[in-house]
């Protein structure tokens, strides 16, 4: 995931031009960073789709003020990097395991005593031969 993210910030700063000669600023590609996660593809795309360039424009100038509020925001980040860190929250860490497979052992064993005790007390028999 990390060596994803590398390449989509080196080439997310790379000049690639696009169809018909159109070819994004760096405060464009900035802009539909924002907003997407890879945006050299999604204006690749979207100038096959539209090849006037209107949907394009129309992205970049719907997303240029909240970028510009939020662009020098100390620990900003880019709509790759915020889904890779929403990525990453998500999953649980060492010690999260370690508590919830120390739960489920402490009910294995409540649930075995539990057991034990209904069969000592003779509410509960166990019939049958065990299966090896």
């Amino acid at each position: 995931m990390k060596k994803l993210l590398l390449l989509i910030a080196l080439f997310s700063f790379l000049s690639i031009p696009f169809a018909f000669g159109q070819e994004l600023t760096i405060e464009e590609r900035a802009i539909l960073a924002h907003v997407v996660i890879n945006p050299d593809a999604w204006a690749a795309h979207s100038l096959t789709v539209d090849p006037s360039g209107k949907a394009l424009a129309a992205k970049i100038a719907k997303y240029r003020a909240d970028w510009l509020a939020n662009k020098d925001v100390i620990g900003y980040k880019t709509r790759a990097e915020r889904d890779a860190a929403a990525e990453l929250a998500a999953k649980p860490t060492a010690e999260q395991i370690l508590a919830t497979t120390k739960e489920k052992l402490i009910q294995d064993k409540m649930r075995k005593q539990a057991v034990d005790a209904l069969i000592a007390e003779g509410k509960l028999t166990v019939t049958g031969e065990l299966s090896k």
